[in-house]
């Protein structure tokens, strides 16, 4: 349909430029479309004749450009393996995971002969693997003596925030997404709930807090190395 319609509208752009008065005062059009001549008269004006020529060798011009045309369009079929790929290949550094889809009989339906491997194609496709939220449960066994009756437990572990529910990770994740994301602490409270995890905005900003406590170490150490440089460039 939109070959159809880019035709037409080439045919009135030639019969609009190919236009002249002839002799009787009648419209002379040449319009290339088929390769045997043909005239037509139209009855809607007596005083004017349309002669409309059909020229071979512009016809074949238009076949040409139709041929352009179809070949210009995305192929939907099954690709062919010869076809040179432009698309930039995605990152070495990406875990790959490997599937493999191999025919279901080894005898050729054709002839009934044993089939042979003689070679492979091998095509990538870019997955995502959703947040994923988990807990981590840590045990600290209890030990008495049966002399003295003393008590001995590993000490647990320091956590990032006293009291706190959340690991560094989750710290460093609530910290770019606000920063870095530009993600506001209410929304990431939304999608902690999606998934299933109750935290108010009032506790995302009580850890954005103490991360900036531990933080700050690290920023009076950048600004250090910043100012006693002697050239300041801001972006």
């Amino acid at each position: 349909m939109r070959d159809t319609l880019i035709l037409h509208r080439r045919a009135r752009a030639a019969r609009r430029s190919q236009t002249r008065v002839g002799r009787s005062g009648g419209l002379l059009v040449c319009v290339a479309i088929n390769a045997s001549p043909v005239v037509r008269k139209t009855s809607c004006c007596p005083n004017a004749e349309i002669f409309v020529l059909l020229d071979s060798a512009r016809a074949g011009r238009a076949r040409r450009r139709i041929a352009r045309i179809q070949e210009s369009r995305p192929f939907v079929g099954k690709p062919s393996a010869e076809r040179p790929s432009h698309r930039k290949p995605l990152p070495d550094h990406l875990p790959r995971e490997d599937v493999l889809v191999d025919v279901d009989d080894m005898t050729c339906a054709c002839c009934g002969g044993a089939l042979h491997a003689i070679g492979e194609s091998v095509s990538e496709m870019l997955d995502w693997i959703p947040t994923q939220l988990r807990v981590i449960r840590t045990t600290r066994p209890k030990y008495a003596c049966r002399t003295c009756e003393t008590v001995v437990q590993a000490p647990a572990p320091e956590r990032p925030i006293a009291g706190g529910l959340a690991t560094p990770a989750l710290l460093a994740q609530v910290l770019v997404s606000k920063y870095c994301d530009h993600t506001p602490l209410y929304r990431q409270s939304q999608i902690f709930a999606r998934n299933g995890v109750e935290l108010p905005r009032s506790t995302l900003a009580g850890w954005v807090g103490g991360a900036c406590w531990w933080l700050e170490a690290l920023h009076e150490r950048l600004a250090k190395n910043i100012f006693a440089s002697h050239h300041l460039f801001c972006r």
